[in-house]
């Protein structure tokens, strides 16, 4: 099950109940954000592909025909979302906003922010470079493991992959952003 996605919960937004609907918002739109943002890499663009992926989940939510499955689904429809808007944005010439890297806030809504964890010095400016340089599937892992505490488990079920592979992923990025602040 994909953490905080009872499959009940699930079938009465399927229902059209709002309150779930809600409730399901509430519980995925930091990882939803986060995901958003690492593949964005920009605040605002980020925001917006959230908004557009709860839209557009809500609106096909009657497509998901396994329940316990929503979390996984949910965050390949924004990983989707967030890519097509990156690639909508390099054919209008926009990557000047996505080139900026910026960490910004880690969810909608000014629930948190992510520059305070990284510090509003130099060297969180440097942290938040080396966190930029990372592959996307890698800044995921690390804004949801060390920012926000997920558990492996948790950002497994999200990714839909293994904890082990989501282990050598953590690892594998934070040694590449420790040579970077080494170097």
């Amino acid at each position: 099950m994909d953490g905080d996605a009872t499959p009940d919960l699930v079938r009465s937004a399927q229902q059209g109940d709002l309150a779930a609907r809600e409730t399901l918002a509430r519980a995925w739109v930091r990882r939803v954000h986060g995901m958003a943002l690492a593949v964005s890499r920009d605040r605002d663009e980020a925001d917006d592909a959230t908004q557009d992926a709860f839209v557009r989940a809500f609106e096909r939510l009657h497509t998901l025909r396994r329940p316990e499955r929503f979390g996984s689904w949910l965050l390949t429809l924004t990983r989707r979302i967030a890519l097509d808007r990156l690639r909508a944005g390099r054919r209008r010439g926009a990557l000047h906003a996505a080139a900026r890297a910026t960490v910004g806030a880690a969810h909608a809504g000014g629930a948190g922010d992510v520059a305070g964890v990284f510090g509003g010095d130099a060297d969180g400016d440097a942290v938040r470079r080396a966190w930029a340089a990372l592959p996307e599937r890698e800044r995921v892992v690390v804004l949801w493991s060390v920012v926000d505490g997920a558990t492996l488990r948790d950002i497994a079920a999200w990714l839909g992959t293994n904890k082990s592979r989501v282990d050598r992923l953590r690892r594998k990025a934070l040694d590449q952003m420790r040579k970077e602040l080494e170097s």
